[in-house]
């Protein structure tokens, strides 16, 4: 095995230079990219590093010597190194001992690959870093997570968001084995038994009477004084009149890709699903959308935000909305669980309770059926369709 820093010259010179890549010679010749780059002239390639020209040599230096100590250990030890992917691995990470490190950077990588998994990993690594500063691989072991486990239930966590965080520390450790960036001494699983209990889920959609409660308390206008105001009443009030869409499909929902005909007609944009979704666009949503017709082609605002950091934010401002309504003795009216969901969740849910067609409410909120049948059967018709979709919103407002 070889390793060693090239400048790759079979591309064309950028203004920085040309690419600072590690080759790395392993049954065939393999890149690694670095985010360095490096003019031929302020390069010296018997030493490979930096000369004193380049503008920005001390940095440069530091990572190249800091790199050049890992390619040492890994060649002392070749036959722990048997791919590319341990290799690429273990150059990547500052500490290659730790598992945070590893799922920080993980996390970062999935964060620049547009993936929407890095958030549960963010979460992991920032409830682990509070737990414990520095966690390495070699304490990942029943004992560790079973203090981790019982530490966040007596400190308030439920079991569901105990299980949430496990699960993705378990996901990570799965990857840093199958990238060879650790090697556990047992085939044995330090996450077996380790799992909590959890119950059943809490339902997250409003019955019809609660549905009627809200409806009934919404501002007088929507389109108030103060629209800052009722952003958060409008997203609950689209996912539901749109015909119970996800919150991340109404952020993506464009005038110039998805409308047509006075119909929405688009993939979700949830992740593992490719189910096209092909709505009446109904009065009372027109008159919402009417409100933000500067922000197009988008239907809403949300593209101009941060969306994880909009969705909790509206998660918990109209949860804050919705359990104010109370009653004479100030009990809560509504006392269901909110979630960004609960829109979807209801309009399916309210479909069920009116007893209508089940394989229509499923195309209209984009199920798959996944039966041998589906796959030769074609879609409802529009009439069919807005029919269905019409009685579940007319329940709710009359």
């Amino acid at each position: 095995m070889t390793i060693e820093f090239k400048l790759n010259t079979s591309n064309k010179e950028s203004k920085k230079g040309f690419a600072l890549i590690i080759y790395v010679y392993l049954n065939k010749v393999q890149k690694i990219p670095t985010s360095y780059h490096c003019k031929i002239d302020d390069w010296d390639d018997m030493l490979k590093e930096p000369k004193r020209t380049h503008p920005f040599y001390f940095d440069l230096l530091e990572y190249v010597l800091k790199t050049k100590i890992k390619i040492n250990t890994i060649l002392g030890k070749p036959k722990d190194y048997v791919s590319i992917n341990q290799v690429e691995s273990f150059l990547a990470n500052d500490n290659p001992e730790s598992f945070l490190n590893f799922l920080k950077n993980y996390c970062d990588e999935l964060k620049a690959n547009d993936r929407k998994t890095w958030v549960n990993y963010n979460d992991a690594y920032n409830v682990m870093k509070k737990y414990q500063d520095e966690v390495y691989f070699s304490e990942i072991n029943y004992n560790f997570l079973t203090r981790f486990r019982d530490f966040k239930l007596k400190n308030g966590c439920k079991a569901g968001g105990v299980h949430y965080y496990l699960r993705t520390i378990r996901a990570t450790y799965n990857e840093a084995v199958k990238r060879g960036a650790y090697k556990p001494e047992s085939f044995v699983s330090p996450f077996k038994g380790i799992m909590p209990k959890v119950g059943k889920t809490q339902d997250k959609h409003f019955m019809l009477s609660e549905m009627k409660t809200l409806f009934s308390n919404l501002p007088p206008k929507i389109k108030g004084v103060r629209p800052e105001d009722y952003h958060y009443h409008n997203y609950f009030l689209l996912c539901f009149y749109l015909g119970g869409i996800d919150f991340i499909d109404l952020a993506n929902l464009r005038y110039d890709l998805h409308v047509k005909n006075g119909r929405i007609k688009f993939t979700r944009f949830k992740g593992g699903t490719t189910e096209f979704i092909d709505n009446y666009i109904i009065p009372e949503a027109l008159e919402i959308l009417e409100i933000y017709k500067d922000n197009s082609p988008y239907l809403i605002n949300i593209h101009k935000y941060q969306y994880i950091s909009l969705r909790n934010n509206y998660i918990k401002r109209f949860s804050k909305f919705i359990y104010s309504i109370n009653d004479e003795n100030k009990r809560p009216l509504i006392e269901s669980y909110f979630t960004s969901k609960t829109a979807r969740y209801t309009f399916i849910n309210l479909g069920k309770q009116l007893e209508l067609n089940r394989d229509v409410i499923m195309e209209l909120t984009g199920h798959s059926r996944g039966d041998v049948h589906s796959i030769y059967e074609g879609s409802y018709s529009y009439e069919a369709k807005d029919a269905v979709h019409r009685k579940i919103i007319d329940a709710v407002l009359f």
